[in-house]
C-alpha cells in the first residue's frame, strides 16, 4: 500500500459506525467550513455520514532536482490532524450562464459561487463516488526477508473459533514472522474525458495555465446529502442535493497530470486495514 493516512475524523465516523452512536461534528473539522458551504448544516438524529464523495487538490507534491537537473515528484504526506486538503480544486468551474444542467449536477456536490477576475463562476468541489461493485477482500499477506508480498485469499479455519494461546518464551528472541492479515476494497475511480477537460478548464480559469491540472492529493470524504435550495446566479433557484457535514476520511497520495490526459484516466486506491498475526518462532530456552 501508498503511505496513506487516516484522519482522526476518519476515525471517529468509524466508532460511531461501530457503536451506533452519534458523531461528534468538531469546529474546523468539515469541507463545508472551509468552502463556506452549508456550513451550519448538522446531522438528523441518528444520521451517520458514509463515504460517498472525494476531494482532489494538486497541492500534494513537491519537486527536487535529480542528476542532470531532472525533475523529480514526490508526494508531500498529510498527517492524521489533516482536515482540509494542501490545495484543493474544484472538479468543475462554469461561468454562471453555463452551468451543468440538471443531470450533470447530480455527479457533483459543494457547489458555491466563485468570483473570479470579474466574472462569477460556479465551482463543484466533491464528486459522488461511484459504489457499484465494491467488496470486501480478506486475505493473507506474506513478506519475505526481500520484502516481497505474496497475497492469497484467506481460508477460515473452525480452529478460529477455538484459539489457542500461544507462550512467549522468557528467555532469548521470539521472532516475529512477517504475516498479516488485511480486510480491503479496491476502489477504482474513472475520470473521463469530461471530468479531465473540465478540471483543466477549472485551472486554467483559476491559474492561468493548464499545467496546474495536476491531482497530487486525492481524499475520500464521509458525509450526507440534504437537499436544498440554491441560485442559478441569473435570478432563479432550484433544489440541488448538497453535500453537509463533509469530512476527510483519508488522505490517499497520487500523482495525475490530468493536462496531459485529456482522454481520461482511472486512479485505484486499496483502502482498508492490515493487522499482524501473532506467528512467531520461540526462542529457545
Amino acid at each position: 500500500m501508498e503511505l496513506y493516512t487516516r484522519s482522526y475524523t476518519g476515525l471517529a465516523i468509524q466508532l460511531a459506525h461501530y457503536f451506533g452512536i452519534p458523531l461528534p461534528i468538531l469546529d474546523h473539522s468539515t469541507l463545508n467550513e472551509a468552502q463556506d458551504v452549508q456550513a451550519g448544516a448538522t446531522l438528523g438524529t441518528n444520521e451517520l455520514p458514509r463515504v460517498n464523495y472525494f476531494a482532489i487538490g494538486n497541492g500534494g507534491h513537491k519537486h527536487e532536482s535529480g542528476v542532470n537537473n531532472f525533475p523529480l515528484l514526490s508526494n508531500k504526506i498529510h498527517r492524521s490532524r489533516d482536515t482540509g486538503l494542501f490545495n484543493q480544486i474544484p472538479f468543475v468551474l462554469r461561468p454562471v450562464d453555463n452551468d451543468l444542467t440538471a443531470i450533470e449536477r447530480k455527479d457533483y456536490a459543494m457547489r458555491k459561487l466563485i468570483p473570479h477576475a470579474g466574472n462569477n463562476y460556479f465551482g463543484y468541489f466533491l464528486k459522488r463516488l461511484d459504489k457499484s461493485g465494491l467488496s470486501i477482500k480478506v486475505q493473507d499477506r506474506v513478506i519475505d526477508n526481500n520484502q516481497n508480498v505474496a497475497i492469497t485469499d484467506f481460508i477460515p479455519s473452525s480452529n478460529d473459533l477455538k484459539p489457542v494461546p500461544i507462550d512467549l518464551a522468557n528467555a532469548g528472541v521470539n521472532t516475529v514472522q512477517g504475516k498479516y492479515i488485511s480486510a480491503t476494497v479496491n476502489l477504482v475511480i474513472n475520470v473521463t474525458a469530461f471530468d479531465a477537460e473540465e478540471i483543466i478548464n477549472a485551472c486554467e480559469i483559476l491559474f492561468g495555465n493548464s499545467y496546474y491540472a495536476m491531482i497530487s492529493e486525492l481524499s475520500l470524504i464521509a458525509g450526507v446529502d440534504r437537499q436544498v435550495s440554491v441560485t442559478d446566479g441569473l435570478g432563479g433557484v432550484f433544489n440541488f442535493d448538497e453535500a453537509i457535514c463533509t469530512q476527510v476520511a483519508e488522505h490517499i497520495p497520487v500523482l495525475q497530470p490530468v493536462f496531459s490526459q485529456r482522454d481520461g484516466f482511472t486512479m485505484a486506491a486499496e483502502v482498508g486495514g492490515i493487522e499482524p498475526l501473532l506467528n512467531i518462532d520461540l526462542a529457545s530456552p
